[in-house]
């Protein structure tokens, strides 16, 4: 009797332990499911919004291609102007240095102009020496010419005035004559010959001679040939 009564009692201890329990991990599940859960979903990491981003690497070389070719181009001009800017000044000077001196003349002479027969043409050409120089180096037919150690040229710059309407030639070689001391005549070492003049206007042309270096006063005539000349003296 007493063991059937301790039997039912463990019995009914068990279930209502098992109960107890059940209802214990129930009420803990519960409060785990509504308290942890939410707590665990706010805690979770954030996620970061789908952002997009412009692409720069094309714009980035071509501003590096574009800023890179504009400084080389601006190298490229200082280069330019310091380098052939400074040979520009040093060759200017050098043509400075080469002329030694000059001096005006401004003597004005007509001459008749004949026709192939000889014959007056009834043109009249004036003829302008306008200065002279003395001077180390010239052009001669576009070449450069220097004058060798104790010898300098003497030039006669000249203007050939034509106020008709026909094209004439004159040859200022035949109408030019420098003298020298002893009164030697000497025709031009340097001219261009037969010089063409256009109808109504003006011509430049030259004659020089090769003369030694340290002689400052030269004596010119100036006139046609088998006629009377002028003569023009010249001091440096």
């Amino acid at each position: 009797m007493q063991t059937n009564f301790g039997q039912k009692f463990d019995s009914i201890f068990k279930s209502s332990s098992e109960s107890a329990s059940k209802i214990a991990d129930g009420t803990i599940n519960k409060f785990s499911s509504t308290v942890t859960y939410p707590l665990a979903k706010s805690l979770k990491k954030p996620s970061l919004p789908n952002l997009s981003f412009p692409k720069f690497s094309k714009i980035s070389k071509k501003a590096i291609f574009l800023t890179l070719a504009i400084a080389g181009i601006v190298l490229v001009a200082i280069l330019y102007v310091l380098v052939l800017g400074g040979r520009t000044s040093g060759l200017k000077s050098a043509v400075t240095d080469l002329r030694m001196a000059s001096t005006p003349i401004n003597r004005n002479l007509v001459f008749p102009i004949v026709d192939k027969d000889g014959k007056p043409s009834g043109i009249e050409v004036e003829m302008n020496v306008a200065n002279a120089e003395l001077i180390k180096r010239i052009l001669i037919k576009g070449q450069p010419a220097q004058a060798k150690d104790g010898k300098i040229f003497l030039i006669y710059n000249l203007e050939l005035v034509n106020d008709s309407n026909k094209q004439i030639k004159v040859r200022p070689v035949d109408l030019v004559r420098l003298v020298d001391p002893s009164g030697k005549l000497f025709a031009p070492d340097i001219h261009n010959d037969a010089v063409e003049i256009e109808p109504t206007s003006t011509k430049k042309t030259r004659v020089g001679y090769v003369v030694d270096e340290g002689v400052k006063n030269f004596t010119l005539q100036v006139g046609e040939i088998g006629k009377d000349k002028q003569t023009i003296e010249v001091n440096f």
